[in-house]
């Protein structure tokens, strides 16, 4: 990897809990079409409040998704092995919040993220589901802050040309239904 793409990547995480960058990205997201008035306010309402409570989400969700880069970069094991990990993670941070009585991030690590995670693939966005339940448009947001860094375009345009079944899939992990049922 490359000292230029490294840079990129620790831009990309450290502009997940940046709000002025997220405040940006709802300025371009409203730009492009992808949020009315009315949404881009409630957002912007609820931003620092939504990044805040979302942190240790995000830390796991960060985790699961550099496992998949390890598994399929530098060490590409057998299929199993990124399914088995993921669960690994889940449950040991399950156990490690009952042993300190911690209930509040024992609900991130539920029973749900838990059988998500053993889904190959798809299960290294097994964090999204608590991401949702803090809100379904700021997992949306950071779907489209990462994809306008990375790829300078909306996560749809960049979806564009998915297989339809996995399209569909991430729609329904990262797009609003509201926002999902007018694309």
């Amino acid at each position: 990897m490359t000292e230029k793409h490294k840079k990129s990547k620790r831009k990309i995480i450290e502009s997940l809990h940046h709000v002025p960058s997220l405040r940006e990205t709802i300025t371009r997201m409203s730009t492009d079409g992808k949020l009315s008035k009315e949404r881009q306010d409630y957002i912007l309402l609820h931003l620092e409040e939504w990044v805040a409570d979302s942190k240790y989400i995000l830390l796991n969700l960060g985790v699961h998704i550099g496992m998949g880069f390890v598994r399929f970069t530098v060490m590409p094991f057998p299929l199993p092995i990124g399914s088995t990990l993921r669960a690994l993670w889940v449950m040991g941070n399950r156990m490690y919040c009952n042993l300190r009585w911690d209930m509040h991030r024992k609900k991130v690590h539920s029973i749900p993220v838990l059988l998500f995670a053993i889904i190959p693939f798809l299960g290294y966005f097994a964090y999204t589901i608590p991401l949702r339940k803090k809100s379904e448009y700021l997992t949306y947001l950071y779907a489209q802050h990462i994809s306008y860094m990375l790829y300078d375009k909306t996560l749809e345009q960049k979806l564009r040309k998915v297989p339809r079944p996995i399209k569909k899939i991430v729609y329904a992990l990262l797009v609003p239904a509201e926002i999902r049922h007018k694309t």
